[in-house]
């Protein structure tokens, strides 16, 4: 007895190749695409708690330049060089002392002669 044989169709394109070709990559795209937006996500909260940090640095950064203007302030020094080393003001200008270019010039001959 002779076998019929069956006429398969032979398709040249088999389900193997549709999955390796078409599936697979479809697949790999959106694997990538979820683990680069899930580190996208952590990135920008990691951004977020750093410009919350920047901004409490900066606050506290602010907080000590005013506190050293305070400290630099005139009325600030000149009280305590009043009160802790008895100092004291002067409201009228120092008496004012006016010397010649000429008499500044035979001093610095002098002095150069001195030291040659």
């Amino acid at each position: 007895m002779k076998k019929k044989r069956t006429k398969k169709s032979k398709s040249k394109i088999s389900l193997g190749k549709i999955l390796l070709n078409v599936v697979v990559p479809i697949v790999g795209s959106i694997f990538i695409y979820l683990v680069l937006h899930t580190e996208n996500r952590y990135l920008l909260k990691e951004v977020d708690l750093l410009d919350q940090e920047l901004g409490a640095i900066q606050n506290r950064l602010e907080i000590k330049i005013a506190e050293v203007q305070k400290l630099q302030s005139e009325d600030r020094i000149v009280k305590l060089a009043e009160e802790r080393l008895g100092m004291v003001r002067i409201e009228q200008p120092l008496e004012q002392l006016f010397v010649s270019q000429e008499k500044i010039n035979r001093i610095k001959k002098i002095v150069n002669s001195k030291y040659e």
